[in-house]
Formats: C-alpha cells, structure tokens, sequence
C-alpha cells in the first residue's frame, strides 16, 4: 500500500508573512533612498549658493559698478540654487575708517531654497537658507552696497 503525505498547512502562512515583512522593509528602504536622494540634492543647492556668494564677494573686491548687474551675475553663478537676483545683499565693511577702500572687506550675502519635497511624505518641506561670502577689497567700485 503506497502512503501519500500531505504538506504542513502552515507553508502558505509563512509565504503571507513573508509578503507582509517584505512590504514594511520596503517602505523603510523607499522611504530611506529617497532621504538621500533629497539631502544630495539640499547639498547641491547649498554648494551652488556658498559658490555664488564667493564669486560675488570677488567680483565685488574688484569692484562694482551696478547693483543690478552684480546682484543678476550671482544669481548666475549659483546655477544649482534658486537664487533670487534682487535678494543678493552687498555691504563694505570700513575697518581703517574714511568709508570703504582698499584693505576693508566686503560682504555678499545669497539667499536660495532648500527644497525638500521630495520625502514631503515624511514632514519635510522647503525652508529659506542663505550663505555668505567675503573677501578682502582690492578696488572699490560706484557701488557700495546693494540691499
């Protein structure tokens, strides 16, 4: 007489539970990629900026003789980050005193964008951030200061 043997029942149980636990690491491994891919980006735009507010204060060390040209050059530089042109600050530090000449310093302050809506699911969004850049002033320039 030839016996048949039946499979333990509980074979299609471990296949669900594995489906299930497949699905929650997944999530978390989703949801981790795209924090990255975000934070790559955030940093991107973040370099993109500190570059423009460094371009700028050089190009202010050399002189300025437009704000409006100035503040639209930095806003090109900084390709990566959302730059608004008329945003760019511009201010002479007077160290000798008899306002700003050669020797003082100058600062270019850039503000942009984080953009983080990428993970939004997560709670995160966009938020402003800004970065500056100095150098030591060579030659001034007809304008000052931008604001």
């Amino acid at each position: 007489m030839v016996r048949l043997r039946l499979a333990p029942l509980h074979g299609d149980a471990d296949r669900g539970a594995a489906a299930v636990e497949f699905a929650l690491v997944s999530t978390l491994l989703v949801s981790l990629l795209l924090g990255i891919i975000a934070f790559g980006f955030a940093l991107y735009q973040q370099q993109s900026a500190l570059h423009a507010a460094r371009e700028g204060a050089r190009l202010a060390a050399v002189g300025v003789s437009s704000c409006t040209i100035f503040q639209n050059e930095v806003a090109e530089r900084g390709t990566g980050a959302d730059i608004p042109a008329g945003d760019v600050t511009l201010a002479y530090t007077d160290i000798n005193g008899g306002g700003p000449g050669p020797g003082d310093s100058v600062t270019v302050t850039v503000p942009f964008e984080i953009n983080l809506s990428i993970i939004g699911f997560l709670g995160f969004d966009s938020f402003d951030a800004s970065q500056k850049g100095t150098a030591r002033v060579e030659q001034v320039g007809t304008v000052t200061a931008c604001s």
